[in-house]
């Protein structure tokens, strides 16, 4: 377990024969300064994580492999040092980058202000910023491709990013941008793929807007859920967007409306539960809607009225449960399921209005029935 139980060994040098540090070898090891790498070949995850008082690390030409997050948490590291033989790595103003400079392997935790990534990087590895709470703004390369796994994540004072034109960048991983100090956010065109939690627990952030001709296909699962400052999210010109996966937006409690591109096939269940200040939904046309799934807009007590879009065949359980404030609402006549319970709860609701060429229901005195009229 490396140095712990050796309080005096705050600068250590890896014993020469040693080619591999696995994971958490190092972890916590609160007395360690300095670490001499000698030999060693591999990096595992985790293998200097949360080792608080690191802060010199020089890694030798003999290091070939550096796992995600092999150091994250060293909040006194605020720069790397590279051999300069080393084949594989380089430093550069103190961030590790493969030798090619195309890929952003790891950023000191330690490292304050604002950071620009080299113009040749094309991807960040997973965890490359990992509890890096020093870093306050990330300028990405036109060149960069893709945003890996939790690698801002918990970077409490990271407020700001920024996307250099005409932006490559093409997915952002999972837990990327978890719980950090973002404000406002401005997505490029060419992204095409939001990550499960992506952007979730960012409490301060109040605004999203996708550019122009975006290329968006999916927001993932809880992507943006728990932003509890989230007052708008705009797309800023056409979008190809498929889907509003499950949580999306769950308990974002100042989202006040969402307009829905054209293209959006399904939304997931539980995508906009909770989002108590949602006044209004509305859908481009011609809608491609298939499914509201399970919950969806559950408990978004604030919404009065919502025109489903003709296109719609599915409203699954609870999909409508506790709008509390909904008062009215139009079923299209290509809706051919409506789940029982998809309205509970929606105590003020006083009218369905069925367009009268739907082959399945029928409304009667604002009453929901068959088709027949013999079903209520």
């Amino acid at each position: 377990q490396g140095v712990t139980g050796q309080p005096n060994a705050s600068v250590y040098k890896i014993p020469d024969g040693v080619e591999s540090i696995e994971q958490a070898a190092f972890a916590q090891v609160n007395g360690l300064t300095a670490i001499e790498l000698n030999g060693v070949k591999k990096l595992a995850k985790g293998a200097f994580d949360k080792a608080v008082k690191l802060r010199n690390v020089l890694l030798g030409p003999s290091v070939d492999t550096i796992e995600d997050g092999a150091f994250g948490g060293n909040n006194d590291l605020a720069a790397f040092d590279v051999d300069p033989a080393n084949p594989n790595y380089a430093a550069d103003n103190g961030v590790i980058y493969t030798k090619n400079k195309e890929e952003l392997v790891l950023f000191p935790a330690g490292k304050a202000g604002e950071y620009t990534t080299l113009p040749t990087t094309k991807k960040i590895r997973n965890r490359a910023f990992h509890t890096a709470q020093k870093v306050t703004k990330v300028n990405f390369n036109a060149n960069l491709e893709e945003i890996g796994n939790d690698v801002f994540q918990y970077d409490s004072n990271l407020k700001e990013i920024t996307f250099e034109a005409p932006s490559k960048l093409q997915k952002i991983g999972t837990w990327t941008f978890y719980m950090t100090g973002l404000e406002t956010l401005n997505l490029p065109a060419s992204l095409k793929e939001i990550g499960w939690t992506a952007f979730g627990n960012n409490n301060k952030l109040k605004t999203v807007t996708i550019a122009d001709n975006s290329q968006l296909k999916s927001i993932g699962v809880d992507a943006f859920s728990n932003n509890t400052a989230l007052e708008t999210f705009t797309f800023n010109g056409s979008s190809v967007l498929e889907t509003v996966a499950g949580g999306a937006f769950r308990n974002d409690k100042k989202l006040t409306h969402f307009n829905f591109p054209a293209t959006v096939k399904t939304i997931g269940g539980s995508a906009f539960n909770g989002t108590t200040s949602m006044t209004h939904v509305t859908f481009d046309a011609p809608s491609q809607l298939k499914k509201i799934a399970n919950a969806a807009f559950q408990e978004a007590s604030a919404l009065e009225n919502i025109d489903l879009p003709e296109g719609l065949e599915e409203i699954e359980r609870d999909a409508f449960n506790k709008c509390t404030s909904l008062t009215e609402i139009g079923i299209p006549a290509s809706v051919t399921k409506i789940d029982p319970t998809g309205f509970q709860q929606a105590e003020k609701l006083e009218k369905f209005t069925v367009n009268k060429n739907n082959t399945v229901y029928s409304s009667v005195d604002g009453f929901l029935l068959s088709k027949d009229k013999k079903k209520l």
